[in-house]
């Protein structure tokens, strides 16, 4: 391959890793910016998102590989994990929520500390009752590809971007176009005076945290699905990588996440190429230091409104 195909082919792969920390950074930046909580539980269910999802693809299997399976069969199983993978970790993230009102008016770093809390429990959890090795990660996805030239754009590639694109679609119109975005955006704003003109905030904020934990089942899908194996552990990389990306792209801003998480993912798959793969954990962390630093807002500055 030239030195060009070399780059086009990383930019892709880029491209394609980078979505997956996007499609998780806006679930963390969606409950920043309502509630201005880091939310470490949003890593452990991203992968009670992929096991959920890894269930269902195993049982629509029956053990047996996936790849040939008829077109026909492929969208209902695929519709049918999509489901769990929103419907289990939504769940997971109303109880969540539900724990979290225990530190209503509470200053300080309480609930974040107890999020964190919880990552651990449900982390635990999946490693005792899954245990601690790699799973495949069974696909009906068929195996097709386009080439261009020596450069190759896989199929899982391009439903990697969808999916991302979709969701923040979605989020955008649901926080934009809709009355219940309405009443997100005035909880964001001020709580006590949304409440004051009627707005339920306990449901907002428990709606909130459904649709984000959702974001990071869906992720958890096509994590699996992308790299076709998943452990209790994957959480904690892609999480801290999910985190970098709404800090950079500004935390609180989901655009933002996006294209940080696309920076990051561009970083390693370049970065990797040209220094090694070694290297480029201390690269995106020391980009999160200097953005921190220089750029607290981020690139794309943050849309939180300060709550009174």
């Amino acid at each position: 391959m030239s030195v060009s195909e070399v780059f086009a082919q990383q930019l892709i792969n880029g491209i394609s890793v980078g979505m997956m920390y996007g499609l998780m950074a806006i679930g963390l930046t969606l409950i920043y910016g309502i509630m201005e909580l880091i939310n470490f539980a949003h890593f452990s269910i991203f992968v009670v998102g992929a096991f959920t999802a890894l269930e269902i693809l195993t049982r629509a299997s029956s053990g047996a590989t996936m790849v040939g399976t008829p077109a026909a069969s492929v969208l209902p199983i695929m519709i049918f994990a999509f489901l769990g993978a929103i419907i289990v970790p939504g769940i997971l993230g109303l109880g969540l929520e539900r724990m979290l009102r225990a530190f209503r008016g509470a200053t300080g770093v309480g609930p974040m500390i107890a999020s964190l809390g919880v990552a651990y429990v449900l982390s635990d959890a999946l490693m005792l009752i899954k245990g601690p090795q790699n799973f495949l990660f069974p696909s009906p996805i068929p195996r097709l590809s386009w080439a261009f030239g020596n450069v190759q754009l896989r199929l899982k590639e391009v439903m990697v971007w969808v999916v991302c694109i979709l969701m923040m679609f979605v989020l955008y119109f649901i926080v934009w176009k809709t009355p219940l975005g309405r009443a997100m955006r005035a909880t964001r704003d001020d709580a006590e005076a949304a409440q004051m003109m009627g707005v339920e905030v306990d449901k907002i904020r428990a709606f909130t945290f459904f649709v984000s934990s959702a974001l990071a089942g869906v992720a958890g899908l096509v994590f699996g699905l992308y790299y076709g194996q998943i452990n209790f552990r994957s959480g904690y990389g892609i999480g801290l990588r999910a985190f970098t990306a709404s800090v950079l792209g500004g935390i609180g801003n989901p655009l933002g996440s996006v294209v940080g998480g696309v920076i990051i993912g561009l970083i390693e798959a370049i970065g990797g190429q040209i220094i090694g793969v070694g290297w480029t954990a201390i690269i995106v962390f020391s980009l999160l230091i200097i953005t921190l630093l220089f750029l607290p807002n981020g690139l794309f500055g943050s849309q939180v409104g300060r709550r009174a």
